[in-house]
């Protein structure tokens, strides 16, 4: 697939999820346990880092403060914030620009994190700038194999040489 080809896939991917986000941006990324209520959205999206993301930082050592973590694909931020209390800085990215003005507005009291809105090709962050890089239930929402194979890639990219991805 070109590079053309690329960003004609990924306007149409984040066209969708803009539209999603338009119209309920929590249920589009918790489907099954959204009962509108955005305090126990976060509240599971803190117990899921304690049961998937805490486990393997403690097997591999990695301790969080004055390091970077990066969300991918991070809809409304709920692992990004989940990320900042664990990390130095939080970074979450996604091809909405909805996705990161809700995310933006459901963490305003948390100085160490930032939203960044992406092509969904690329990841707009420097190379070798992060220390864990984090993704949930995106991947398989990439409407291109090519796509993830490029976004892996950039994973692999801003990874430090002793980062993690998971």
């Amino acid at each position: 697939m070109k590079g053309s080809q690329l960003s004609g896939v990924s306007e149409e991917m984040k066209a969708a999820w803009n539209n999603r986000a338009q119209k309920d941006p929590y249920h589009y990324v918790e489907t099954q346990f959204w009962n509108h209520d955005q305090t126990a959205f976060f509240a599971l999206g803190e117990e899921r880092a304690r049961i998937l993301i805490v486990p393997v930082l403690k097997t591999l050592g990695i301790e969080g403060s004055g390091k970077t973590a990066v969300d991918i694909g991070c809809g409304v931020g709920r692992f990004t914030q989940a990320l900042g209390r664990r990390f130095g800085e939080a970074i979450g990215i996604d091809v909405s620009d909805e996705m990161i003005a809700q995310a933006k507005a459901a963490a305003p009291n948390l100085a160490n994190l930032t939203f960044i809105v992406s092509d969904g090709v690329s990841l707009p962050q420097p190379s070798d700038s992060a220390d864990f890089v984090w993704s949930y239930e995106v991947f398989q929402h990439m409407p291109a194999r090519e796509l993830i194979r490029t976004k892996l890639r950039e994973v692999g990219r801003i990874l430090r040489p002793s980062g993690y991805g998971l």
